[in-house]
Formats: C-alpha cells, sequence, structure tokens
C-alpha cells in the first residue's frame, strides 16, 4: 500500500467513522414491533472521557475510554466500585497510545493498539492485577486497521486491503483477504478502494458459540460463517442499513467524508447466542438532537423488533442472562445506564411476570411438635450451621442458641443494660451459613459478626455471673444510627434496611465507607393518614443473590437486584386489600393480612403468606402457608401448614422448617420440606 496520510476525525474515532450515504436502496430491515425501554443510571465514581467500547466479564465492566490517562476502566456493576484502571498512556513498559480496540475471547483480554500495530493480552483472571500481566503477541501490517479474535489462533482483520477483510493466524501471518466492498451507491465501484476502505471502516463482534461472526461499518452489516480449521468464510447476508454518498480524497492525502444528508448510521453492536442488537442513529447533522434505537435481528438477518430507549446511545453491552442491557449514554457527560431487555415484563430467566399466584409445586405439611422447657417469646429466628438461634426481648437471657434437630440448649447469654455485650433491642440474622450477625447491642452503631461452627461455638466469657459476647470475627460501626428496621448484610459489607416507618424507603450502605449507594422509594398514600395502614406497608428481606420486599395489605413481593433495580412483581396489579384504617372500628378486624412474615435463606426467600383476617384466624380452618421462591422471583414450591405459626426458621441444608406460634409457648413445630405428597 502507498504511504498515505490518514486523516481521523475524533467523531472517526469514536464511531468508527460512521458516514456513509445515499445508495441505491434503503434497509431492507422492516421491523412491525417497537417498544419503549426505561434506562436507569449506574452511579459512575469518576469521569468518563470519551468512550468507546463496553465490554462486561462476570460482573466486571470494562470501559474502552478514547481520552485519558488510563485507558480501560474496571468497574463492578454489582457493588458499584471502580475497581482499577488499566493500561497508562505512554511509551513505558506496559504503556500504550489510544485508540485502544477490546475484545474477551475464552479467557484473554485481547488488546489492539491500533497506532502500533501490535496486539497484546491478558488473562481475564488478573485485570485486577494491573498491566504487568500483559503480554505482547505479534504485530500487523500497517494496512490494518482493526483486529478481531475468532479464536486464540485465528484473527479477522480490517483496514486498507484490496479485499474487505483479512484473516491473521495466531503468530500474526497473513492467510487470506477476502470479501467485497459495498457498493450499493451509485457507481461507488469506480471509487478507488483505498477510499472506500476509509468510509466503511469495519468493526466486528461474533456468535458467541457458533462459526458466525458479523463485519460492520456504519450503513452495512454483514454476517458471516467461517471455520478455524481452513482458511476461508462465506457471506450468509448482506444488510443495507441506509442510503449514504460520500465526498472523498486519494494520494498522499486520503479522506472521505459523508454527505450532509447521511444518518449517523450504526453506532455500537453487541450479539448473543439468540439475536444481534445494533445501535443505530438516525441524526443527519451536528445541529440535529437525536436519540438511538436498538434494531434487534436474528442470526439470519430477520428483523425482531425496535427499542426506544429515548437516549443517544455510543455503546452497548447485551447480557441476555441477566436480562439487561448496559449502555453509555451522551447526557451532559457520558454516563453508565442499564435498561431491561423486555422492557420489565420479563424476569431475569424470561418467565413472564404473572397476576396469579399459581407454583410448580404444592404441598400439604403436617407438623411434627418439639417441647421445649424453656420460656420465652422469640422475636426472631436464624439458623446458623445446625444451630438454632432466637431473641427475646423480654428474657433475662436475650439470645439463645440451640443445637439442631435435638433442640437441646447450648448457650443463653445477653442481657438488658449498657455494659459491654449488652443488648438494647437485639437483632440476629445469617448473612452465611456458618456465621451469625447480631445487631442491637448497647452501642446501636455497633455489628458483630460471629463464625459458628460444631467445634467452635460462639465465643463467650462469664463476668460477674453473665455470659457476654467478646471479640467478634468482625466489627462494623456505622457513623450514625437511624430507624432503620429488617437490616441485613449482604456481600460481606453491604447494610440493606428499611426506613419504614419513620420513611416510606429501603436503602443499602456500604459499610466501608458509610455512603448510602442505592435506595428505592415506596410511594405514600395521602389518603391514608395512619402510617401502619399505608398500602405499602411491609417488611424487606435480602441475601446475597437479592433483595425482595413483601406487602402486609397486598398479595405482592417486589424482587430486586442487589443494587434496588426492580426485577419482577409476582402481582403487579395487586391491590391493597384492608377495608379499615381505624383499630377502633369493628370492621379492623375483617382487614386482610398477606405477607406475615419471612425467612431470608442463602438459596431462597420463604413468604409466609396468610390471606385471611384476624376475625378469620379464631377460625380452626384458617392457616397460613409458606411460599417459596428463588431470589429473581420465579416461583418453587408452595406449602400448606397444619398448624398456625408467626415466626419461623428453614434450615436449607436438611430441608426442614421450624415454626413458632405466641400462643403455644411450650412447643416448636417442625416441617419436612422434602415431601413428595401434593395437596389435593
Amino acid at each position: 500500500m502507498k504511504n498515505i496520510t490518514i486523516l481521523f476525525t475524533i467523531l472517526g474515532v469514536i464511531f468508527f467513522f460512521s458516514n456513509c450515504t445515499q445508495n441505491k436502496e434503503k434497509s431492507t430491515l422492516e421491523f412491525k414491533i417497537s417498544e419503549d425501554i426505561e434506562c436507569f443510571t449506574i452511579p459512575y465514581p469518576d469521569i468518563l472521557g470519551i468512550s468507546m467500547q463496553l465490554l462486561k466479564n462476570d460482573s466486571l465492566l470494562l470501559i474502552n475510554d478514547f481520552r485519558g490517562d488510563s485507558l480501560i476502566h474496571i468497574f463492578d456493576v454489582n457493588n458499584q466500585n471502580l475497581l482499577r484502571k488499566l493500561i497508562s498512556v505512554g511509551n513505558g513498559p506496559n504503556e500504550l497510545i489510544s485508540p485502544l480496540e477490546i475484545h474477551i475471547h475464552n479467557n484473554n483480554l485481547y488488546i489492539y493498539c491500533r497506532q502500533r500495530f501490535f496486539l497484546y493480552s491478558m488473562l481475564t483472571d488478573s485485570l485486577l492485577d494491573g498491566s504487568k500481566n500483559m503480554i505482547k503477541r505479534f504485530q500487523t501490517p500497517s494496512e490494518a486497521s482493526r483486529l478481531f479474535p475468532l479464536s486464540d489462533s485465528l484473527f479477522i482483520s480490517s483496514g486498507y486491503y484490496q479485499k474487505r477483510y483479512a484473516l491473521f493466524d495466531g503468530s500474526g501471518v497473513k492467510t487470506l483477504e477476502f470479501g467485497e466492498y459495498p457498493a450499493y451507491w451509485s457507481n461507488e465501484e469506480q471509487i478507488p478502494v483505498e477510499a472506500r476502505a476509509m468510509f466503511h471502516q469495519v468493526n466486528f463482534e461474533k456468535h458467541p458459540t457458533s462459526s458466525l461472526f458479523l463485519g460492520y461499518s456504519s450503513h452495512v452489516l454483514d454476517i458471516y460463517d467461517y471455520s478455524s480449521k481452513i482458511d476461508c468464510a462465506t457471506l450468509v447476508k448482506r444488510i443495507p442499513m441506509g442510503k449514504y454518498n460520500y465526498t472523498f480524497t486519494t494520494g498522499q492525502i486520503l479522506s472521505a467524508e459523508k454527505g450532509a444528508d447521511v444518518e449517523k448510521g450504526i453506532v455500537s453492536v453487541s450479539c448473543s447466542s439468540k439475536y444481534i442488537y445494533i445501535v443505530y442513529n438516525s441524526k443527519k447533522n451536528n445541529s440535529e438532537k437525536k436519540d438511538s434505537q436498538i434494531y434487534v435481528i436474528d442470526w439470519d438477518g430477520n428483523p425482531i423488533k425496535v427499542l426506544n430507549p429515548q437516549k443517544n446511545i455510543t455503546c452497548l453491552y447485551i447480557d441476555e442472562k441477566e436480562n439487561k442491557g448496559y449502555i453509555i449514554a451522551q447526557e451532559s457527560d457520558d454516563t453508565l445506564m442499564y435498561f431491561y431487555l423486555e422492557n420489565k415484563d420479563l424476569l431475569l430467566n424470561n418467565h413472564p411476570k404473572t397476576t396469579k399466584n399459581i407454583f410448580p409445586e404444592e404441598y400439604s405439611l403436617k407438623h411434627k411438635k418439639i417441647f421445649v422447657d424453656e420460656i420465652f417469646q422469640p422475636d426472631k429466628l436464624a439458623i446458623v450451621s445446625d444451630y438454632l438461634f432466637l431473641t427475646c426481648s423480654v428474657c433475662d437471657s436475650m439470645i439463645f442458641q440451640f443445637s439442631l434437630p435435638d433442640f437441646k440448649i447450648i448457650h443463653k447469654f445477653g442481657h438488658k443494660g449498657q455494659g459491654p455485650g449488652e443488648f438494647l433491642h437485639p437483632y440476629i440474622f445469617s448473612d452465611n451459613p456458618n456465621r451469625l450477625t447480631i445487631w442491637g447491642f448497647s452501642d446501636l452503631k455497633k455489628i458483630r459478626q460471629y463464625y459458628i461452627c460444631r467445634d467452635n461455638n460462639i465465643i463467650d466469657i462469664k463476668h460477674d455471673n453473665k455470659i457476654i459476647l467478646t471479640n467478634p470475627n468482625k466489627e462494623f460501626v456505622m457513623s450514625e444510627y437511624q430507624g432503620y428496621n429488617q437490616i441485613h448484610l449482604i456481600r460481606d459489607s453491604f447494610l440493606v434496611f428499611s426506613a419504614i416507618p419513620t420513611k416510606f424507603l429501603l436503602g443499602k450502605i456500604n459499610l466501608y465507607d458509610q455512603m448510602q449507594v442505592n435506595e428505592y422509594n415506596l410511594k405514600l398514600n395521602p389518603d391514608v393518614k395512619e402510617v401502619f395502614f399505608q398500602d405499602n406497608m411491609g417488611v424487606l428481606s435480602a441475601s446475597d443473590e437479592g433483595i425482595a420486599f413483601l406487602y402486609k395489605y397486598k398479595n405482592k413481593i417486589d424482587f430486586f437486584d442487589t443494587n434496588f433495580n426492580l426485577i419482577t412483581s409476582t402481582n403487579s396489579d395487586a391491590k391493597k386489600l384492608a377495608v379499615s384504617t381505624d383499630p377502633s372500628l369493628s370492621s379492623f378486624a375483617e382487614n386482610i393480612n398477606c405477607y406475615n412474615g419471612y425467612y431470608s435463606g442463602h438459596k431462597y426467600l420463604y413468604a409466609l403468606y396468610f390471606g385471611y383476617s384476624f376475625e378469620d384466624s379464631k377460625k380452626p380452618e384458617y392457616k397460613p402457608c409458606v411460599e417459596k421462591y428463588d431470589w429473581k422471583g420465579k416461583k418453587i414450591a408452595k406449602y400448606n401448614l397444619d398448624v398456625r405459626i408467626n415466626l419461623f426458621a428453614v434450615n436449607e441444608d436438611t430441608n426442614k422448617l421450624y415454626g413458632y406460634n405466641s400462643s403455644d409457648e411450650d412447643y416448636f413445630y417442625e416441617f419436612d420440606l422434602s415431601v413428595t405428597t401434593s395437596s389435593p
């Protein structure tokens, strides 16, 4: 190729010079389905420069930044932390010059430095170790513009070749040129190859499992089939995306500029095993403001639908397993956001929301009575390492530890007071199968964690004839105490809480920096003056896998991811069932109570459902049930109980449920959840 000077513009770098226009035919895609989608901002703790690519590896988002001191940002989307920046700009060891092109294949992150024509790689497992593990793979010819891994030993390239594409082996040897340049504009076949290559600059994506890849420029998309064993690639379908025309120069200075009436075209593409997602922008000039659309097609090139995010998108990544799309949108600054692929009408497992409380399995359980020779009125139960812990705020000893399944008392400890290890009101939960977390000490800012196992029971000593807790495995101290209820610790250090009834707010705090990182506001009904009878009264449950809010007066549970993004509701149309908000009225006893308790398992949520009034609870035929869900809201099973309970815990290892009824002080009830006899 001749030694020429190529004039790039910033827009050319970002959008792969997304410039084309007036061809012989417009896009062959005609969509019959159009859906509006809502985008939600992800708090990003830094300034994004000019974002060129967005990739995802497990929970890590990788952002390829054109302008910055470091060119790759690594962001944990689950915990919303910027974990690291990779690739400093410069000429020293492990330093590169922008623009980069990054792709993930198998366990490798491939980094192509387009200015130096060098390909590098590093293991995805070592991303957080920095750039020191970056390996130089090979150098491409100067004709190369883009490089994409079809496998770890086969790479597809576009650039200034006589053909549109080239294949390289794992050592950087070019093995094949193939493919014709687009020619949809009148007489485009007569334009020199260099100018056509300049205008139709190509980027790549591939099918996650099959031998299909995409080559796309701003207005033309190719679907190819290839084999990594032989040097060949077959065009499956070429799709023109819009009309284009352009002016150009060749010779020592090479340039190509789109016509004034040409749409921006394809901006970004992301692929799943089912579909190809294409960000398309119909903006025609710099003064226009246009939102992007996301075209969804299958791998045969057939149109499926159009998504309308009402955002100007520059980067897209689709995670169908999570049922989410991640984008970078041009707001006042580049903004990281996400949306649900099915407009929040599908669960993450692609099961639709339902307004009927139908479970795939339903059982009737018989109880077994367990006599306990102890007087208490439990407030909370938790199971840790085959021990049952309970709290009793009115007992002399406020925490009891029982061995299971024999219900023998191991310890009873903790006293009301202001001294070391003493309590105002104890609150316990298990945020780990082998760990008990305790709150409610005389210093309400403290949260302590204790590992529990058979050979090393809860750490305790006797002091003034009292058993008190000492030396927790971990202790968090909140900067301030607020009116928290139903607190949980998830992912080791995030406090999830309900502020009800002070505020109708659910929130999450990072206990390391004391910053509130997420919240979810529940609506208040202005017609209901008594807070306790608000339509959205309920309780909060959480685990490392998700968050759930259970409504007291609605047959409804909201399921969230761990960042309080709503996934689904078990009954999205549920209305308040209470008929009276004044406890002085006799009709108050007819109010229907729905969810009156829960247990946060590490695998599942267990919800105690009544569905009857206080008046009906006096009748023997009315009994509660326990509903079992996974943390994405999928219904697992329903267990109809033969006795009433108002407090319970579940041992997920033995599949046993232990319930308690405050009117039957001498007994616990045991239920076997591994039953196989269905309800009639």
